[in-house]
Parts: C-alpha cells; structure tokens; sequence
C-alpha cells in the first residue's frame, strides 16, 4: 500500500498539477486577449501585437 501512494503522489505532484497549471494559465490568457480584442474592436482601435516572446511558451522553472 505505501508504494502505491509513493507512486500516485509523485504522478500527482510531477505530472497533473503542473499539467493543470498550464493549461488554466493558457485559459485565462485567452481570455484576455479576446476581451481586449472586444474592447478594441468596441473603440474602433487596432488591437495592438503581442511582443514576440511573449508568444513563445517558456519552459517551467524547477
């Protein structure tokens, strides 16, 4: 029983919760940018670009 939950904890903690993380991150994100797309596009002004690293995905710091 105890490598059983060695084993689901490590899954937990090195696989589903930075799993989790990324993809509410890239979700809100979103989100944010269609709200002020919405916003631009209410005020009649060009939505303004992203920087370019801002678009690349940064790899998750340990």
């Amino acid at each position: 029983m105890t490598a059983y939950s060695l084993i689901s904890s490590t899954l937990l903690t090195l696989l589903l919760v930075p799993t989790l993380y990324a993809m509410v991150e890239l979700r809100k994100e979103r989100r944010a940018k269609k709200k002020a797309a919405k916003r631009a596009a209410k005020a009649d002004v060009p939505p303004q670009p992203e920087p370019a690293e801002a678009k690349e995905a940064e790899p998750a710091k340990a």
